[in-house]
């Protein structure tokens, strides 16, 4: 039985020009929308699959624009992505973790302070320091920039290569 090794276009991918144009600003939907300053479409490839970026990318001779985000050990985030998919459920996990515990504090704090009769002045003191924004930038950090601009595929990848089995006997017979 052979195993057939996939080649990920999407890793080998570079930005050949980036557009100035922010993708909030261009009309359409989350898969694709129009840029008016270069009158083309932009695909958002963190939609799609990697299988449905890669055939983008390999049918597009070479003219494709597009955005995504892109991880900080260059990896490009897909609608797939195994690794993007278990950090975001880390990520809600650790966010709800978090909500819980700063609910449970402001909770505590607002009866203490009911119960010790200084809540105006200790409530006062409390609205200086802003922890609650502290609190709020911790819980949902801003996320990483949108990468937009035109793109450019590796050149033309070979074949999938075949890989024995490795249990497969030599056919030299040793």
């Amino acid at each position: 039985m052979e195993h057939v090794v996939k080649l990920n276009i999407l890793q080998h991918m570079r930005v050949a020009a980036p557009c100035p144009m922010r993708w909030d600003d261009m009309v359409g939907n989350d898969r694709v929308r129009h840029c008016d300053q270069c009158d083309l479409s932009v695909y958002n490839l963190s939609a799609l699959t990697q299988d449905e970026a890669e055939l983008l990318l390999q049918s597009s001779d070479g003219r494709v624009c597009g955005a995504f985000f892109r991880r900080e050990d260059g990896t490009i985030l897909t609608r797939d992505c195994p690794v993007g998919v278990a950090r975001l459920r880390a990520r809600f996990a650790r966010t709800t973790a978090r909500a819980v515990a700063a609910l449970g504090l402001v909770v505590s704090s607002a009866l203490l302070f009911a119960k010790t009769g200084q809540f105006e002045s200790n409530a006062t003191r409390l609205a200086g320091l802003q922890p609650f924004r502290l609190i709020y930038d911790r819980l949902a950090p801003a996320p990483p920039p949108m990468i937009v601009g035109k793109l450019r595929a590796p050149p033309a990848m070979p074949p999938a290569m075949p890989i024995p089995k490795s249990g497969a006997k030599n056919q030299s017979g040793s």
